[in-house]
């Protein structure tokens, strides 16, 4: 027994030895670009870098992880990424042409034993650190174009507020169907197949990849667009409302989204600055546990919007989840925000002056929020937790306010909050995700909130026509937002707690065997060599 052990111990040796060298180790990788999967991303990245045709077939790639380090700080460069190639010959001329670029360089030192400690984990030189995202130059006309797009695309929605007690006056129709108006027009919205969503998610988007050590700070900037919109626009619309008529200003809002237009033909594809990366071939040391720890999974998904293998993620599922509640109290508010005050006798004017004052609060909470979030005190996700919560209660107290003093105070406070909690939203996302695979996710959950945007209101307005009280939409709304704090703690929790790829020595053993076994035979018929091992190799010579 204890032969055989010892026997399959110096084999299971022996052909992870030879696994390595078809490894490779690629220093200068940005943190986070490689997304979920790994193995697709540094294929791409090989095949850009050296050209289409530079492979006789399409590369694969078995397994790519980062080293097993701390997460680098913000000035620190990223971790390397070790890469096995499925075929060695690809391997061997992935390395001729990084000598040929001069970005080639040897470790100093390399253990020679089977199973020892990675003693030489070689950090980048300042050449050959990864090409940082602008956080400037021309991502500041993106940043401004977002602003705008954004502001455009979402006062309007904000301020429907305006004609929602004209429109139902005039048609003679209950609040549950006038709420499919607004419903209809955010839904369509947020699932970005017609309308300012064509305009409103590439810019998100943009923003994101143009900036990375400010992306908080810029995703604020970005959405301080609709506060700054809403604010000036509410009163102007109510008084166009005032001097004409609603139908006539529906008209002159048309004209006002044309502006769109402009934004988006300064908008441009982000392209990160030429740098070389360094290729060094993987020690022998490398242990079965790093290797372990990868996924095998080396499928590449063609879906560019609708990435449905992100549903097997727990956190994701927990996201889309927060996504469809929240979009209740993101909507609901401000739809019957202005119809509750002139149902309580507040003046139209200043019924209109409220929306702007919650657009002030939600103004000074996004950028405080976004650059609070910059200094990375608390996680983005507990952070948003937190004031989510706040959020929540604030709204189901809303109704309490019977004065206008009262009123003001209320929207102060609600559109703060409602500001700090999407100044760092996008951010969330993307710590919980990963840039690579953002636009997917965010494609994926606006689909699932347009579905509530499209319900929410209707319901809402439901309650109302039962009760005789337009409060009902602000307990619907807060109600709402509670729920979807309890899905984004249990997203922090699988974020905490992602799979752990541990195994007992045996099976990892079993496990290492059927992986290289076939690869070993691959590598025999290629390269004609005729090593064999332990007694199977003297029983056949």
């Amino acid at each position: 027994m204890k032969e055989h052990q010892k026997r399959l111990q110096n084999k299971v040796e022996n052909l992870e030895n030879r696994s390595h060298r078809q490894n490779l180790r690629i220093v200068g990788i940005p943190e986070g670009c490689e997304g979920t999967d790994a193995s697709a991303y540094v294929a791409n990245m090989l095949e850009k870098l050296m050209g289409e045709g530079s492979f006789s077939s399409p590369l694969e790639v078995d397994r790519a992880h980062r080293m097993l380090a701390r997460l680098p700080r913000a000035n620190e460069p990223p971790r390397a990424m070790v890469v096995r190639m499925h075929r060695f010959l690809e391997k061997e001329q992935i390395l001729h042409w990084a000598k040929q670029t001069r970005s080639y360089s040897k470790e100093t030192a390399m253990s020679k034993e089977p199973g020892a400690a990675d003693s030489t984990a070689e950090e980048p030189s300042n050449s050959t650190r990864s090409p940082k995202y602008t956080d400037g130059g021309y991502g500041w006309v993106i940043l401004a174009s977002c602003f705008v797009i954004t502001g455009l695309s979402t006062s309007f929605v904000k301020s429907f507020g305006i004609f929602f007690r004209d429109i139902q006056e005039y048609f003679d129709e209950l609040a549950f169907k006038v709420s499919w108006i607004s419903s209809i027009t955010v839904a369509v919205f947020h699932a970005g197949c017609l309308g300012n969503g064509f305009a409103w998610l590439p810019s998100v988007s943009l923003v994101t990849q143009y900036f990375r050590e400010r992306r908080p700070l810029a995703n604020a900037i970005a959405s301080c667009g609709e506060c700054v919109f809403t604010f000036i626009f509410t009163p102007f619309y109510q008084w166009l409302v005032d001097q004409m008529s609603w139908r006539q200003t529906m008209m002159i809002i048309a004209g006002i989204q044309l502006n769109l237009c402009v934004c988006g033909a300064l908008m441009r594809p982000y392209q990160p600055q030429k740098k070389y990366l360094t290729f060094t071939p993987s020690s022998a040391s490398t242990s079965r546990k790093d290797l372990s720890r990868t996924s095998p999974d080396r499928k590449k998904n063609l879906a560019h919007f609708f990435d449905l293998p992100l549903l097997k993620q727990p956190k994701f599922i927990c996201m889309v989840f927060f996504g469809f509640f929240s979009a209740m109290g993101f909507f609901i508010p401000d739809m019957y925000l202005i119809p509750h005050a002139q149902n309580i006798g507040i003046e139209h004017f200043q019924a209109a002056l409220l929306m702007s004052y919650w657009s002030a609060g939600d103004c000074i909470g996004r950028l405080s929020c976004g650059w609070l979030a910059n200094f990375r005190l608390v996680k983005s996700i507990r952070l948003t937790a937190i004031l989510i919560t706040i959020l929540s209660i604030a709204l189901m107290l809303f109704p309490v306010a019977k004065s206008y003093t009262l009123l003001v105070i209320f929207s102060c406070i609600c559109g703060f909050f409602f500001g700090t909690m999407l100044a760092i939203i996008v951010t969330v996302l993307t710590d919980v995700m990963g840039v690579e695979k953002l636009d997917n996710a965010l494609g994926l959950i606006m689909f699932f909130r347009s579905i509530a945007c499209l319900f929410g209101p209707p319901l809402a307005g439901l309650l109302v026509d039962t009760s005789g009280d337009y409060s009902s939409g602000f307990y619907v709304g807060g109600g709402g937002l509670f729920i979807a704090v309890c899905f984004l703690m249990l997203a922090d929790y699988f974020l905490d707690h992602e799979p752990n790829f541990n195994q007992d020595t045996e099976k990892e053993m079993e496990k290492f065997i059927s992986q290289c076994q076939p690869q070993e035979e691959a590598e025999k018929g290629k390269l004609g060599t005729d090593r064999t091992n332990g007694t199977e190799s003297e029983v056949s010579e």
